[in-house]
């Protein structure tokens, strides 16, 4: 649909309006763009909580020029990706026609186009692909696109394994487990489970329900998460807080059924 091109396409210094690169490295506010890779997503989730991690992603860059040099490993070997900073928005210029131009035009205000140009072209929230919450900071923007062009385009991104996105954006080397193929949970549990971001990443993927698609106690089904802390209480109970790359939060910090 015509919703899910982008519409227009613009440099960073056109888009933020305080534009950072790597200043502030948070895995919680990232979220996941028109695209589906969640996958993707999730593996930067887990790297952001090794800030220092990120960094070593970009090799050089300059923010004046508008010119990044990315590595990742593929292929049993580190290659190089170099782009600009021309990054896609969701909402076409206002000389476009769009629903929301006509609906602020209906409205009538005074600096109508200074108005859409501040509410749909400015800021983290406008791009098409992946954002963050932090309306200036660029890294996860930029790092999808340096990552797309090593995969051909955008939209060979769309679908696949957060294990091949860690390998990928580390070096390291990945497991991918079945729950059902855990033997001893107890020894899982302490050996690594409760080892998240200490001695390992993890990641999540769910498969399909029953009843065709939807969510099940707030996990959606066909989707990819990643493991941010793992906590054993008093009473017993172990809690995992996942992120999920769409970033809605909802009831609070840890929630589950």
């Amino acid at each position: 649909s015509e919703d899910k091109v982008p519409k227009a396409v613009k440099r960073v210094h056109e888009i933020f309006e305080q534009p950072t690169f790597m200043e502030r490295i948070q895995g919680g506010d990232i979220t996941q763009g028109n695209l589906s890779d969640c996958w993707l997503m999730t593996g930067l989730v887990a790297l952001a909580n090794i800030p220092t991690a990120v960094k070593r992603t970009c090799v050089s860059y300059s923010t004046t020029i508008g010119v990044y040099g990315f590595v990742f490993y593929r292929d049993g070997e580190w290659i190089y990706s170099i782009i600009d900073d021309k990054l896609y928005l969701k909402s076409p210029c206002w000389d476009s026609r769009s629903t929301q131009r006509d609906l602020l035009v209906q409205v009538g205000q005074d600096g109508t186009e200074n108005l859409y140009r501040k509410r749909y072209r400015t800021g983290s929230k406008s791009l098409f692909f992946a954002q963050r919450r932090d309306q200036n900071e660029t890294w996860v923007s930029l790092i999808e696109k340096a990552y797309a062009k090593v995969h051909g385009g955008y939209s060979s991104l769309a679908g696949g394994w957060t294990s091949e996105g860690l390998e990928d954006l580390t070096g390291g080397v990945t497991t991918e487990l079945a729950t059902s193929d855990i033997l001893d949970t107890e020894l899982f549990w302490h050996r690594e489970m409760s080892k998240v971001n200490q001695d390992f990443l993890f990641g999540a993927s769910t498969g399909y329900l029953a009843n065709g698609k939807g969510e099940r106690d707030g996990i959606a089904e066909a989707h990819a998460y990643i493991a941010l802390e793992a906590r054993s209480r008093k009473n017993g109970h172990r809690l995992v807080k996942l992120r999920n790359p769409w970033g809605d939060a909802r009831k609070g910090i840890w929630e589950g059924p």
